[in-house]
This record gives C-alpha cells, sequence and structure tokens, in this order.
C-alpha cells in the first residue's frame, strides 16, 4: 500500500479483443494532466490505475505499450490490478498506444484511485492526510479551469487494507472506525451499522439506534445497556479483535 487516502474513479467498461488497441490518454485519464503539473503541486498524492474484471483484480491481463516504432514494452500488473507500468508524459504526447491481448468476451474495467503519498502505519497523521485532500482538490480545481466551481471535490478518505480501528478529529474527540459494504441509500448503510454492532456488542438491534449522523459518514449512535459491560466489550475489540466491526467481504 502505498498510501492512508484512495478515491475510486470508475471509468466507463470495455471489452477488449485479442491484439485490440486504445489510445493509452483514454485509458489512463488525468495522467497526463497529473504529469504536467509541476512537481512541488503533486508532492502529496499520486495516480494509481487498476486492472479490474467486475470487481476483482485482473493480474493476469497481457497488455503492451506500443512504441513509435512499433516496439512492444509488456505492461506489469501487481497482483492486486495496479498497473506498474504507466506512459511518460513525453509518450502520452505523442498518443502513444495500449495493446491488449486478451479473450474477446473478456471485459476489463480501468480503475483510477488517487493515492496519499504516505507510508503505511497503523496510526496516520490527520494533517497530513488533509494536505493530500487538498493538494489533490487544487489540482482538480487548476484542471477545471473557470468551471472550478462544477468540479468534483475529495471530501473523505479511505483506508486501503484497514478493518477497523479508532480516529481522532479536529476537535480531539476520538471516533470508532466501522465498516459495512451496504450502500448509503434508503437507510441501508445505517442497517448494515447497527446489525454489525449488535453482533459485535452482543445486544438485540433493538438496542441500537442512530442519534445524528444518519446521512454522514459521521454518525452518534446510542447503545441501551450496562454501560460498564458495553465500554469494556468495545475497548476489548478495538484492542484484540477489531475485524469484528467490520462487515466480512469489505475491500
Amino acid at each position: 500500500m502505498l498510501g492512508g487516502i484512495a478515491v475510486s474513479l470508475l471509468t466507463a467498461p470495455m471489452a477488449h479483443a485479442a491484439a485490440t488497441t486504445a489510445k493509452a490518454d483514454a485509458l489512463y485519464p488525468y495522467l497526463k494532466m497529473y504529469l504536467e503539473a509541476p512537481p512541488e503541486q503533486r508532492t502529496h498524492f499520486v495516480l494509481a490505475y487498476y486492472a479490474m474484471r467486475g470487481h476483482k483484480p485482473a493480474p493476469d491481463v497481457k497488455a503492451f505499450l506500443l512504441g513509435a516504432n512499433g516496439a512492444r514494452r509488456p505492461i506489469a500488473i501487481a497482483g492486486d490490478g495496479r498497473v506498474q507500468t504507466l506512459p511518460s508524459l513525453a509518450e502520452l504526447h505523442a498518443n502513444i498506444q495500449v495493446e491488449f491481448d486478451a479473450a474477446p468476451n473478456d471485459k476489463i474495467t480501468p480503475n483510477l484511485e488517487i493515492l496519499a503519498t504516505m507510508a503505511p502505519a497503523q496510526r496516520l497523521d490527520t494533517h497530513a492526510l488533509e494536505q493530500a485532500m487538498q493538494q489533490a482538490n487544487a489540482a482538480i480545481a487548476a484542471h477545471a479551469g473557470v468551471l472550478a466551481f462544477a468540479a468534483p471535490k475529495l471530501t473523505c478518505a479511505y483506508m486501503i487494507g484497514a478493518h477497523s480501528g479508532q480516529a481522532v478529529l479536529a476537535n480531539g474527540r476520538s471516533v470508532v472506525n466501522v465498516r459495512v459494504r451496504a450502500i448509503a441509500e434508503g437507510g441501508e448503510a445505517n442497517r448494515a451499522v447497527i446489525e454489525l454492532l449488535a453482533k459485535a456488542l452482543g445486544v438485540p438491534k433493538g438496542k441500537i439506534r442512530v442519534l445524528s449522523g444518519a446521512t454522514s459518514r459521521l454518525k452518534q449512535i446510542a447503545v441501551d445497556g450496562d454501560p460498564t459491560k458495553l465500554g469494556e466489550t468495545l475497548l476489548k475489540l478495538m484492542a484484540g479483535k477489531p475485524d469484528e466491526l467490520t462487515d466480512k467481504g469489505s475491500r
């Protein structure tokens, strides 16, 4: 893992037949913009591209960068689907092509993530994360120009490989991280959080309710029961089995 923040931006799925070619600039959206930005404006984040087959990595995809002289440079893809071989800025300006050797019905989806350039750690500096988000947002706004007001803005961080844990907010308040697979639509995510907490804390779902933040990632949860026992159980979960606060199957 390169960093502690990632925002997934899916491009349109494409079906690649054997020896199909496509422009690298189309397969690696925003890479040219990123490389054209002054180095000092992209010190805290990088763009990462993944080859996905549905929702799973596709490290077995055979792909090549096609040089102007016809040379085929293999594109290395890691086990998690991350593309290791990216075209240079000069190659993008030269409209370099990418060739795929894949089955006719093999649908490969390119997935873009914005990663913070932070070393993996159990404790992450929230100031550094904020710097990465601010720098990425500034780059997005600069690229959008006069339409910056309508450009998408990064507002949250996703911890790659992390299941659950604790976070300290800017006001010094500690919160518990809970991860669920349900989407934030129609109250599904809230129901999933309640179900997960009920199982982890050993209480009926009816004893848990969302007091505030029903439509926010930051929620205040009330649990009816013995405060001492509930507190001890939660501390044990955080200290020894944080995975119990993760909906199994989440990335």
